[in-house]
């Protein structure tokens, strides 16, 4: 968000000074504006913005599988990620009513610009949140084999969603960041174990 500040010196000559103000949640909140945001989510609602998003075909004859179906193989890594933000992330666009505006839930559940992704909260609750297949693609094809086959495109990148605009502290933080998102590697499985 910018400020834009005029001044006048003695003889009456305007200046002009622009400054950049970021939006933080101590930011004073301007009733006018919470109204008008809150006017435009009911109108997102309304026409069902998010179920006529466009959607594209994964390659291959991919689909998204769901976390869930990661767990068999990988419970461990299963199991930390549900301690974790991204297993989390639909529910802080529900405590603010932005699960309805596309712009908003594409960072925030797996796969709503593909056929086979996320839809709506109740038909592809499954998809919900930050999951597995983000980062590491459509796991139809991988679970299929048994984890002979790698998963593939389409993956996202941090920085897809993680933008100056939406966290205003990443840039110059990715370290601390993926900190939070390390692989954690189950303790006893046959390829931690030192022989």
């Amino acid at each position: 968000m910018g400020k834009l500040q005029i001044t006048f010196d003695q003889s009456g000559k305007k200046k002009f000074t622009f400054s950049a103000v970021a939006v933080t949640e101590d930011l004073p909140r301007e009733k006018s504006l919470v109204e008008l945001y809150k006017a435009y989510q009911q109108l997102v609602k309304e026409v069902n913005l998010l179920e006529q998003y466009p959607r594209f075909i994964l390659p291959d004859g991919l689909e998204y599988a769901n976390s869930l179906s990661c767990k068999p193989c990988h419970e461990y890594e299963y199991q930390q990620w549900g301690t974790r933000a991204h297993s989390k992330a639909y529910e802080t666009l529900e405590k603010i009513g932005s699960q309805f505006d596309p712009e908003c839930v594409i960072c925030h559940v797996v796969g709503l610009e593909y056929e086979t992704g996320f839809i709506s909260g109740e038909e592809t609750a499954d998809l919900k949140n930050v999951g597995c297949e983000n980062c590491h693609g459509p796991g139809s094809e991988h679970n299929a084999t048994l984890g002979k086959a790698e998963t593939a495109e389409p993956k996202s990148q941090c920085v897809d969603c993680h933008t100056p605009e939406h966290n205003a502290d990443y840039q110059g933080n990715e370290q601390l960041y993926l900190e939070k998102i390390v692989h954690w590697k189950e303790p006893n499985t046959p390829g931690n174990v030192k022989e």
